[in-house]
């Protein structure tokens, strides 16, 4: 829902002019914690809509859908790879869990390291390394040798 994630984005940047005089910790990851801000503002926001719609259900922490577009797939058209190839990609990153995609999404797309992620995501560093490890697998697991060779291959010039 685009018009909550504006909503939000708005939100936190205005929270944060405000407040910037009761700020009394310095930021040191200006980006982790701007996603933090933002993750927590669209769960506070999620959990106030399931509050109106359903007063007497119980209150429930909800999982936050992350879907992401990645610009891999401009580059890769750009690039002349068949759309077949393009397809097989987007449905294996569709098939991985929300987690999956929001830790690659932050580890490649955003090009944070572990310390960075699991600060977001409120888990260890070790976690943060198996879980991206089990996204990989996974991909592994739904990729044909030649589709997954392109991905890590994309990827690996980002982050080189």
């Amino acid at each position: 829902e685009r018009e909550m994630v504006k909503d939000a984005l708005q939100e936190v940047f205005t929270d944060l002019y405000l407040k910037r005089s009761h700020i009394h910790t310095d930021i040191d990851n200006l980006k982790g914690y701007l996603f933090t801000a933002l993750k927590n503002n669209l769960l506070k926001q999620i959990l106030k809509r399931k509050k109106t719609e359903v007063a007497a259900m119980e209150s429930v922490k909800p999982e936050l859908n992350f879907k992401i577009e990645y610009s891999f797939q401009e580059q890769l058209i750009q690039s002349e790879i068949s759309k077949e190839t393009i397809q097989k990609l987007h449905q294996a990153i569709e098939s991985l869990s929300s987690g999956q995609k929001e830790i690659i999404f932050l580890r490649f797309e955003e090009e944070l390291d572990y310390r960075e992620i699991a600060g977001i995501l409120d888990i260890t560093i070790e976690s943060a390394r198996k879980q991206l490890y089990r996204a990989l697998k996974s991909l592994r697991e739904l990729l044909d040798p030649k589709s997954l060779q392109l991905f890590l291959h994309f990827f690996s010039k980002k982050l080189g």
